[in-house]
């Protein structure tokens, strides 16, 4: 396909088209992608040989130090220099927040937060939908669409460092650095060319002769006919609804390991196996999955469904992921149209903010499969669409949630004070966030049979989100614990969620504005050590404003991409908005921050669904998925912005006599909702412990009022940041009265072999060296979790991980082993018992967008009662927080036994 015309190849004859027949797309993975900017300047180059010139400060507050301090190649890379690829392209995020201007002292680029809104002409006020800065907008075409406009027709300024030049000064190259600048600017030029329709690219000017000079060279392919401005630069893959997909994913000869993962769709743990029923009755199904790790010189395939859910138009994000790899650009969008014989009309798109609107035809570029449509959702309102019965006019087991983003000093009603309340990761090292936001749910779930889902239990009296907040804080002011959300519901429900936002318009972790209005330099008290890739010099972590838009996301579940996913990506915003008229301009599914006090128009409302849909609305057991926030992919989960939602067995239920919500009741006896632990009560009698542990591997905090310092050792972002496990954190550093600076050859001088001990001293110490602390389970127990179960229970443990670093761990139960495969032959009932020929006791490649549930006997086989460590067998975590215990207790005794 070359020049401005594509024919679309013919569609697959009827009669060819089988099961096989399918869409596939070769997505490889790489890091260590050696880059340069237009001014030549590396991109995350090495420290300056082995002296360290480079130190953490400059990253830390934004420190231009690359043009200051020249980079020298090294025969072998150690420290991650480069960027990360997708089919060698990136599309790094803070690019896409910020706004450069050319530095002529310095050479290269000044990089800021930007502070235009879409139309780049006027400022963004607080609140403002459509900010190139915001980072809920990073995924958004539409935000970015005039931008990439502009710079597809204008000549893009570069200098180079005065390093640069001196250094060429009086060799033969000398000469030739003004006309590689050119060639540069020319390749970018071209690029763009190959990147974008021809219909779109308008005439380059500013050429010397005051002539508009031809679009593009003749020669140029261009492949990708259905993008349009503000799309990434990373491929986008088309499809048409309820295609079949399959995903080639590789990784050559690089370093970094990766998370490949995509909202909105699911696949079978391993390949091949998900989609046949005439699986042994007796042997386990793979199970289904929403990411998948991958190493050097791995491969794998899999196969998704583009959701059939009559949408005229969805952008599915697939991506890295880590924070890291999104800030380095890994990430992409796999982009579904209606079918031609269901939607022939091409579909009118925001493309460029002088184009107005383009067509989208797919027919004309897109062939179809030859594969029957897929049948289309009941009448009525599409959002619900995934909730439809299996059978027509059959009741749906249905439950709704109300949850809240909030501050967490909100809750207690002290933000703006001397000491906000905040995160309380360790009071027994005073380790602490108080610019943590996290979700809370707002009362008891409703729940029925609804033969009506749009009525759904009935509507209760709607209230304000100042009558919940007033609420809330009388709840925690009269001793609500602070844990991560966690929502349960069973197989086959539909889960009705209702979202608040909380949040200021301006929330206080970012950069000021100085009297010369530049950015001024961030305090010491706001410069994390919680580093990103340095992919941009001088602009990192602490040189944005968090958002103050949220969204509630959760993998696997039946969804509507559109309204449901709690994101901002590609054109999705633009179809949502169409029908309110040329003037809406919203955040795709994300909830803006309240503009009113009285926080009436800051919540939404959607639908997911605990089913298969390509099953017709199979009930599935999903078991633990995180839940978490693409309003702020970056900060949100670093400040405590995460949750679980644990689909449990069908018509399953917290027990009515659950012994840990003894713990969790108001002063009137009621209860509050919630909890990371809970007896489930399921049909036929089963009865288990449920347990959730949310990962946290790059939390932002602070001790004694300045941030934690990165683990000494940690050379790579992939282990910056603090580790925790449902807001607890214990690290050994700490224990040991160290400091996370402090080297490891003079901690290795120290005893450690009672460092993880709770046990009491006679005079009322701890065997551990630490002060006792109140808030434990007993005075010496660490302040991270400490489950317990009774001895010879079954237990549920779920493992969620909302959001963090690259770096994969393999979690561990010590005494424990579970079935890796708890699935039966269909993959929908999670089942332990069933056979794999396979037992193990770590689970390995975990990472964030993962959630895993394993299966335990408490105990172990011999179900012996003691404390049994968990933690994560990565060294860097373990050592910075990142474990906790069970606690199996003797079994509970039986009315009438005597005690021996």
């Amino acid at each position: 396909m070359s020049g401005a015309t594509v024919q679309a190849p013919p569609a697959a004859p009827p009669d060819q088209a089988s099961d096989d027949t399918r869409r596939e797309f070769a997505i490889a993975i790489a890091d260590f992608g050696i880059a340069y900017n237009t001014a030549l300047e590396p991109i995350n180059p090495e420290p300056r040989g082995d002296s360290m010139l480079r130190d953490a400060s400059s990253i830390r507050f934004g420190r231009r130090h690359v043009a200051e301090t020249p980079a020298r190649p090294l025969g072998i890379s150690s420290e991650d220099p480069g960027s990360q690829l997708v089919n060698y392209r990136h599309e790094p995020l803070p690019l896409r927040i910020a706004e450069a201007s050319e530095d002529r002292a310095r050479g290269g680029f000044d990089y800021r937060q930007a502070r235009q809104r879409a139309d780049r002409a006027s400022p963004c006020r607080p609140g403002d939908a459509d900010c190139l800065g915001d980072m809920a907008n990073a995924f958004s075409t539409r935000v970015h669409a005039g931008r990439d406009e502009w710079l597809a027709g204008h000549r893009q300024p570069a200098t180079v460092t005065a390093a640069t030049r001196e250094l060429l000064r009086g060799t033969p190259h000398e000469a030739r650095l003004d006309i590689l600048l050119s060639q540069v600017e020319q390749w970018r030029r071209d690029f763009n060319c190959a990147l974008y329709p021809a219909s779109l690219l308008p005439a380059w000017d500013g050429d010397q002769d005051d002539r508009k000079a031809e679009r593009c060279d003749p020669r140029i392919e261009r492949r990708e006919p259905w993008r349009v401005f503000g799309d990434p630069a990373t491929p986008i893959l088309p499809a048409y609804e309820g295609d079949p997909v399959q995903i080639r994913l590789i990784q050559g000869a690089q370093e970094a390991q990766h998370v490949f993962t995509m909202n909105g769709v699911k696949w079978p743990r391993v390949p091949g196996l998900g989609r046949s029923a005439a699986r042994p009755p007796g042997q386990s199904g793979p199970g289904f999955v929403n990411a998948q790790s991958i190493g050097i010189s791995e491969h794998f395939e899999f196969d998704v469904i583009v959701n059939p859910l009559d949408a005229p138009h969805v952008d599915y994000l697939y991506f890295g992921s880590s924070v890291d790899q999104l800030w380095d650009g890994l990430w992409g969008v796999m982009r579904s149209f209606s079918r031609p014989e269901t939607s022939p009309a091409p579909q009118p798109l925001p493309s460029s903010a002088s184009a107005g609107e383009a067509r989208l035809a797919p027919q004309e570029f897109l062939a179809t499969l030859g594969n029957p449509p897929p049948p289309r959702p009941e009448t009525g309102d599409k959002k619900l669409a995934v909730c439809s019965p299996a059978r027509p006019g059959a009741a749906v087991p249905y439950r709704a949630f109300d949850v809240s983003a909030v501050r967490v000093c909100d809750l207690f009603g002290d933000c703006g004070g001397p000491a906000p309340s905040g995160l309380e990761y360790s009071r027994r090292f005073g380790i602490r966030d108080e610019r943590s936001v996290i979700y809370v749910q707002n009362g008891a779930p409703r729940h029925c049979m609804a033969d009506n889902l749009a009525r759904g239990c009935g509507d209760p009296a709607r209230r304000s989100n100042a009558e919940v907040l007033q609420s809330l804080r009388h709840d925690f002011a009269e001793g609500r614990p602070l844990e991560p959300l966690v929502l349960r519901a069973a197989a086959g429900e539909c889960l009705e969620v209702t979202l608040r936002n909380h949040l200021p318009l301006t929330l206080e972790d970012g950069p000021t504005t100085g009297e010369d209005g530049k950015p001024a330099e961030v305090p010491e008290a706001g410069a994390y050590h919680n580093f990103l890739p340095m992919i941009t010099d001088g602009f990192n972590l602490n040189q944005f404003r968090m958002s103050s838009s949220v969204g509630l996301s959760a993998p696997r579940v039946a969804q509507h991409p559109l309204w449901a996913d709690g994101s901002n990506i590609g054109l999705n915003g633009a179809v949502i908005d169409r029908d309110a008229g040329p003037a809406a301009w919203g955040q795709g599914s994300l909830l803006l921050p309240c503009r009113r006090q009285d926080g009436e128009n800051c919540q939404t409302r959607f639908w997911w669904s605990a089913t298969d849909l390509e099953r017709g609305h199979a009930p599935v057991e999903f078991g633990g998925l995180p839940l978490r926030s693409f309003g702020d992919p970056i900060k949100h989960p670093m400040h405590g912005l995460g949750g679980a939602l644990v689909i449990g067995p069908e018509r399953s239920e917290v027990c009515p006599d659950d012994r840990f919500g003894a713990a969790r009741r108001r002063p009137d006896g009621s209860a509050w909702p919630g909890g990371v632990s809970a007896e489930i009560c399921a049909p036929g009698g089963r009865r288990y412990v449920d347990h959730v542990l949310m990962v946290q591997d790059g939390v932002n905090a602070t001790r004694g009022g300045l941030p934690v310092g990165n683990l000494f050792g940690a050379e790579e972002p992939d282990d910056y940041g603090l580790k925790a496990l449902n807001y607890r954190t214990e690290p050994l550093w700490a224990r040991r009265g160290n400091d996370p600076s402090v080297g490891f050859p003079e901690r290795n001088e120290m005893d450690y072999s009672r460092v993880l001990s709770s046990a009491r001293l006679q005079d009322g110490g701890c065997a551990a060296g630490i002060d006792p602390s109140l808030r434990a389970p007993t005075p010496c127990d660490p302040e991270t979790p400490v489950l317990t179960a009774r001895a010879g229970e079954v237990v549920r443990l779920h493992f969620v991980h909302p959001g963090g670093h690259t770096r994969q761990q393999g979690l561990a139960v010590s005494g424990h082993g579970w079935n890796p495969f708890p699935w039966s032959a269909d993959s929908r009932v999670f089942d332990a018992g069933r056979r794999t020929g396979l037992h193990q006791g770590v689970f390995n490649a975990f990472a964030p967008m993962m959630g895993i549930s394993l299966q335990l006997d408490a105990g172990g086989a011999a179900r012996v009662p003691m404390d049994y460590l968990i933690r994560s067998q990565a060294s860097f975590v373990f050592d910075n927080g990142l474990w906790g215990l069970l606690r199996v207790e003797p079994p509970a005794r039986r009315q009438g036994q005597e005690a021996r």
